[in-house]
């Protein structure tokens, strides 16, 4: 698909069944802000461990969490969402609480308006 327009990626996310980022470089791949995106549209998500948000993802249910690199198991994470909808459902389910949680822009805000006020 190339490079897609900010305006159409909330389409984007609602219109697929998974989201994937498999990520096998921590230095291309930072805190990993889309799949919290894909998340916040009840999507679940396949990530590597590299990508910030894994060790919530696998907690929370949100989605699988693969070793980087890993194609085996990346395709098997891939394929067993896909078939199971009644899991799919259910992780994309844990993905928006996920969000509503912990990664709200108010939840986010209160986090760092916290650490300003330690810093101070």
């Amino acid at each position: 698909m190339g490079r897609i327009p900010n305006e159409r990626l909330l389409d984007i996310y609602n219109g697929c069944k998974l989201f994937v980022l498999p990520s096998i470089s921590a230095d291309q791949e930072g805190f990993g802000i889309v799949p919290l995106e894909a998340m916040a549209c009840s999507r679940p998500v396949v990530v590597t461990k590299i990508a910030g948000v894994a060790e919530d993802v696998a907690k929370r249910g949100a989605g699988l969490v693969v070793d980087p690199g890993d194609a085996r198991n990346l395709a098997a994470a891939i394929i067993s969402i896909l078939k199971d909808e009644r899991m799919a459902s259910s992780m994309g389910l844990a993905a928006r609480r996920l969000i509503e949680d912990k990664y709200s822009w108010k939840k986010v805000a209160a986090q760092v308006e916290m650490i300003y006020r330690e810093v101070v």
